[in-house]
C-alpha cells in the first residue's frame, strides 16, 4: 500500500513540474505595439510609421452584429512581422494558417475603434496552447483608438498551435464595462496554425 501511494505521489508530482515547466510566459516588453503599457513602441522601428498608420486606418470600426475577424500569424518578428501585417490587414491577403519547421513566427493581435482602452494584460505559452491575456480599461477621457501588437513566438516545434484570446477582468470598477457581446466586434478571435514541412 505504501509503495502505491509513494509510485502515485512520484506520478503526480513529475506531471506537475512538467507542467509548470512547459509554461513559457512571453513578457510585455518583447511585444511591439500602440497605445499598450509595457510593451515596445512602433517607432522604434525607425521609419516605419506610414505602416502602422495604414494598419490602423484599415482595421477601422466595428461592424454591427459581426464578430471581429481572428488574430492570425506571420513570418518573422520586428519589421518583417509588422510588413506581415500590413499584408494582412491592408492588402488583403489571406493570412497563412502553415509555416515551415526552424521560421520565426510572430502573431498578430489586433483592435477596432473603441473608447475604452485595450491592453495586453499577459502572453503564456502552454505547451501547444498560446493564451493572449488582454483587458479593457475603461476611462473619461474623450478619445478612442485603434490597437495592433506584434507578439513574437520563436520557433516553434513542429504540430498545430491554438491561439486563445482570453479577456482579463477589466481594469478599474467605477465606470461601464463592455459587454461581451462589444468585446466580440471589437477585439480579435482565436485561432489555429501549425508548423510542419507542407509550409514550405
Amino acid at each position: 500500500m505504501v509503495v502505491r501511494f509513494f509510485a502515485l505521489w512520484v506520478l503526480v508530482l513529475c506531471c506537475s513540474t512538467s507542467y509548470a515547466e512547459d509554461s513559457v510566459e512571453i513578457p510585455l516588453d518583447q511585444i511591439w505595439a500602440n497605445s499598450m503599457p509595457g510593451t515596445k513602441k512602433f517607432s522604434e522601428l525607425n521609419t516605419q510609421q506610414p505602416l502602422v498608420y495604414e494598419i490602423r486606418e484599415a482595421i477601422g470600426f466595428t461592424q454591427k452584429d459581426k464578430d471581429a475577424k481572428p488574430a492570425f500569424a506571420v513570418l518573422g518578428t520586428g519589421l518583417d512581422a509588422l510588413r506581415g501585417a500590413h499584408e494582412v490587414l491592408v492588402n488583403k491577403k489571406k493570412p497563412r494558417d502553415t509555416f515551415p519547421p526552424g521560421s520565426e513566427v510572430s502573431v498578430v493581435f489586433f483592435a477596432h475603434e473603441t473608447q475604452p482602452y485595450v491592453h495586453l494584460h499577459k502572453v503564456e505559452r502552454q505547451g501547444k496552447n498560446i493564451n493572449i491575456y488582454y483587458r479593457f480599461v475603461p476611462h473619461e477621457e474623450e478619445v478612442t483608438e485603434r490597437y495592433i501588437a506584434i507578439i513574437p513566438l520563436g520557433k516553434l516545434p513542429d504540430g498545430k498551435y491554438r491561439m486563445n484570446v482570453i479577456r482579463s477582468p477589466d481594469a478599474g470598477n467605477r465606470l461601464k464595462k463592455a459587454s461581451e457581446e462589444a468585446a466580440r466586434r471589437i477585439v480579435c478571435g482565436s485561432f489555429s496554425f501549425t508548423i510542419s514541412e507542407q509550409g514550405e
